[in-house]
């Protein structure tokens, strides 16, 4: 065999090794992945709950943990207390989503091809966003959810139903489904998605 040959044979392997780690590199083999993953789930609910709290630690509205009855699933909201104002509503019942938004585009912002990289906790996060999202855009595009749901929430304080404030969760969430499944999109998505989100987080200036 000539050198070339070699050369040849020597880099055909290194490419088929390298294209086998990358995409070995994004699956989930072990119980260890999926803890790291759920790790990331929680604390992806935790964030959002968190902005919550912080929103009503620093508006001092007191917040209050209530019970929550939708179906058979027992469940809780974090209540801010003496609400004044239609935009004091729509900030408190906001700030989750608020969250979910800054920590996915720094996620984004940093990792752009994250589908193609072992990230668990990164994929964990996004998951929760993805499905929570999804979640509450699909009980106001149905008109369906407990009182205190966020979307209920924010609708009442725009004055709006809630499938338009389904409708400003649903298209930010499209594209970035779209950055992660597609990230050779992900600069039209951003601008498409900011769009979206600034749409639904500037209504807390509005009213």
């Amino acid at each position: 065999m000539g050198r070339r040959q070699l050369l040849a044979l020597t880099f055909s392997l290194c490419v088929l090794h390298a294209e086998q780690v990358h995409a070995d590199d994004a699956t989930y083999a072990s119980a260890e992945d999926w803890l790291v993953f759920a790790s990331g789930v929680v604390s992806g609910f935790v964030l959002h709950e968190a902005g919550h709290l912080t929103f009503d630690v620093f508006t001092d509205h007191g917040p209050k943990l209530r019970p929550v009855e939708f179906g058979p699933v027992p469940f809780f909201s974090i209540a801010p207390q003496n609400l004044k104002t239609r935009g004091e509503l729509y900030g408190a019942t906001m700030m989750g989503f608020f969250v979910e938004a800054i920590y996915t585009e720094i996620i984004f912002a940093n990792h752009p091809d994250l589908r193609y990289h072992h990230q668990p906790f990164l994929e964990g996060l996004l998951a929760l966003h993805f499905a929570l999202d999804l979640g509450y855009a699909l009980t106001g595009f149905a008109g369906i959810g407990p009182h205190e749901s966020d979307v209920n929430g924010m609708a009442r304080a725009a004055g709006v139903s809630p499938a338009a404030i389904a409708t400003m969760l649903a298209l930010p969430l499209v594209f970035d489904l779209l950055r992660y499944f597609k990230p050779q999109l992900k600069s039209r998505s951003i601008g498409v998605g900011a769009q979206g989100r600034w749409l639904m987080f500037g209504g807390v200036f509005l009213l």
